[in-house]
């Protein structure tokens, strides 16, 4: 935990506003698929993992860059390309102090193996058009962070996982892996857009708290589709909407 709040502390100076000064951009130097873990693949030929360390993920696509280790933390993460995608896998962590996305960021949880952890630094916003993606099964991915990281539209947030953080969502949450669950734990959340289960999946609130903005919308997108309450502060003010859809009432 010492170590993480050290990384904060930097991210909140050197990475919250993009790539500051001072800090070493690294650029992904192949036109095709490969792993985040080889200096030979970044131009200039280093790994970016430390936190005056920026990467980016140039274009065109497609390719996945796939990252399999454990990483403390670097300064920004930047996707420029819609087809370009960072599979983080099972085993894999990534700390980051500011993002943009405009591709594809997927999250993997295979069995018999650590899930794939995201960790967010100082508040980040998580903005671009692209989507970050969890793919969880009985073992689920993390996103992690030490104060409340905002998704702002159009960025999507969606599949099967577990947000252990708070968040101001401003854009999309979906749950939409048939049977599998996006869990909330958090217990400080804003929503001022749509969080939604879908394709039969599983909105799950275990023991958080959700306030609503004038524009924030729980739903039930179809009858295979649910919300969860477990010891959630949520549900006691849910009122139907229309035959699907729920809403909490405004704060």
């Amino acid at each position: 935990m010492k170590q993480l709040r050290a990384f904060s502390i930097i991210a909140l100076v050197l990475g919250s506003a993009g790539i500051a000064s001072g800090q070493t951009s690294y650029t992904w130097a192949l036109p095709q698929d490969g792993v985040w873990g080889i200096p030979e693949n970044w131009s200039p030929a280093n790994v970016p993992d430390a936190t005056a360390e920026a990467a980016i993920l140039n274009g065109p696509g497609p390719y996945t860059v796939s990252l399999f280790q454990h990483l403390g933390g670097i300064s920004s993460l930047t996707i420029e390309d819609s087809a370009v995608s960072l599979a983080i896998e099972s085993g894999g962590h990534l700390g980051v102090g500011w993002m943009l996305n405009n591709g594809l960021i997927r999250m993997k949880a295979e069995s018999g193996s650590t899930p794939a952890r995201l960790y967010f630094y100082v508040g980040l916003t998580l903005s671009g058009d692209g989507e970050l993606r969890m793919e969880g099964d009985v073992l689920r991915p993390t996103i992690g962070s030490e104060v409340p990281f905002t998704n702002v539209a159009p960025h999507r947030i969606t599949g099967a996982g577990v947000i252990d953080a708070g968040f101001v969502n401003d854009s999309l949450m979906s749950a939409n892996l048939p049977g599998k669950r996006l869990s909330l734990l958090s217990s400080i959340n804003t929503n001022n857009s749509v969080m939604q289960a879908e394709n039969s999946g599983i909105l799950e609130f275990d023991n958080c708290y959700v306030g609503q903005g004038p524009d924030g919308v729980i739903a039930r997108m179809a009858a295979t589709s649910s919300l969860s309450d477990r010891r959630s502060s949520t549900t006691a003010d849910w009122s139907p909407r229309t035959a699907h859809s729920w809403r909490i009432r405004p704060i």
